[in-house]
């Protein structure tokens, strides 16, 4: 039973450090579409990630330079627009920056409740500076 109740706050911290992460995404692009400049709100708007969730590591998971706005259609019903995504990325920080974002996406040990929580801080001061 113990194993059980340390998943679900575990589970509660990913949940948690993802909304706040959004949040500070949202704020940062103020709505606008990374990869289609298309204004958007609600449900259209969403967070999506340059290195793809699928093959992303945790810390690119949650890496505010591998995040940006993009509205639905682009992260949903174009699987992300991972090519102009890519145009859009090199435009804005450069090759070399896109190289060394790829580099992060090394495998990472198991992260534990802590580092979730460090994150989530993190994410508040980020709020704070906006």
């Amino acid at each position: 039973m113990k194993h059980k109740k340390h998943k679900n706050s575990f589970k509660t911290l990913k949940n948690k450090l993802w909304k706040i992460c959004s949040q500070y995404i949202h704020e940062r692009d103020k709505n606008k579409c990374f990869t289609c400049g298309k204004h958007c709100v609600g449900r259209d708007c969403q967070t999506g990630h340059y290195i793809p969730m699928a093959l992303c590591n945790f810390i690119l998971k949650y890496n505010i330079d591998n995040l940006h706005i993009q509205c639905s259609r682009c992260n949903i019903w174009l699987g992300g627009n991972g090519a102009r995504y890519h145009i859009e990325m090199v435009k804005k920080y450069g090759q070399e920056f896109v190289d060394n974002l790829w580099k992060l996406n090394v495998p990472v040990i198991k992260w534990e409740e802590e580092d979730y929580k460090r994150m989530i801080e993190y994410y508040k001061l980020k709020l704070k500076e906006l």
